[in-house]
């Protein structure tokens, strides 16, 4: 029986999906450098960062929940373990 009102798994998955997708973004524009986004997230693909950033998440999947909570706090740890 669901409580009325709480997220269903469903919803819980789509934000996840939706907070990946954001971190990624976020990430690639810090590192845009004034190029075009479609050009950052070119690069974000090619130069490996997209696989790397797979691998954090799947290694710590609660991210996804903390970006969430403080986007700004999350997108400075995973750029520390991206970028550094």
């Amino acid at each position: 029986m669901e409580i009325e009102g709480a997220p269903n798994e469903a919803d819980i998955v789509k934000a996840r999906l939706q907070a990946r997708n954001k971190i990624q973004i976020e990430l690639a524009q810090r590192h845009a450098n004034g190029r075009p986004l479609n050009e950052a997230l070119l690069e974000f693909a090619t130069a490996g960062k997209a696989k790397l950033f797979g691998d954090i998440i799947a290694a710590h999947p609660e991210m996804l929940d903390h970006y969430l909570i403080d986007p700004e706090g999350t997108l400075d740890e995973v750029e520390g373990e991206l970028y550094h």
